[in-house]
């Protein structure tokens, strides 16, 4: 593994570490449904999740972030029931 695959590595694991965090926080915007807070975190996981190689983190978040602008409350939960769920895969250990 040369050092580029060794930071990627690291960097992943500290992904995998955020996201955990992330949908944590995720869950309580949902709860309080703060549109601002859900918007915030999806944007964040939106942008980072490409980055890191996590593409299905990604796309489901870039759908929350969409719905918080152009949906309603239900379509936002929709979208975010998809994205807990990736984040709570990628919670799981390798």
């Amino acid at each position: 593994m040369n050092t580029f695959d060794e930071r990627m590595e690291q960097l992943q694991t500290r992904f995998r570490l955020r996201a955990v965090a992330d949908r944590e926080r995720l869950l309580a915007a949902l709860a309080a449904s703060d549109l601002d807070e859900i918007r915030c975190i999806a944007h964040g996981l939106s942008g980072s999740g490409g980055v890191f190689g996590f593409t299905e983190i990604s796309k489901a978040a870039e759908r929350v972030e969409l719905a918080v602008d152009e949906g309603g409350m239900q379509v936002v939960r929709d979208e975010a029931a998809t994205l807990l769920g990736a984040l709570a895969a990628l919670a799981q250990p390798l």
